[in-house]
């Protein structure tokens, strides 16, 4: 499997950070199979969102955090 990761904020005049619950994401994957047809998956969730360093730090995934950090030194 390949792991990719990305980086979003909140437009802090738009929304107070502390009144959101669940963020929405949808990722679009346009492929081409090996009989050379194109495809496109569409991929729809919802996370929830917390505010608790403790819950997010249990449930981080240090190697995409990792890659991520490594992209970003490149750039």
């Amino acid at each position: 499997a390949k792991e990719f990761s990305f980086e979003f904020s909140v437009d802090a005049d738009r929304v107070k950070a502390e009144n959101i619950s669940k963020l929405p994401f949808q990722i679009q994957i346009r492929f081409t199979m090996t009989d050379g047809t194109r495809r496109m998956r569409i991929i729809s969730q919802t996370k929830d969102v917390t505010q608790n360093k403790f819950e997010v730090e249990k449930s981080a995934d240090v190697e995409v955090l990792g890659l991520n950090l490594v992209h970003q030194s490149a750039t």
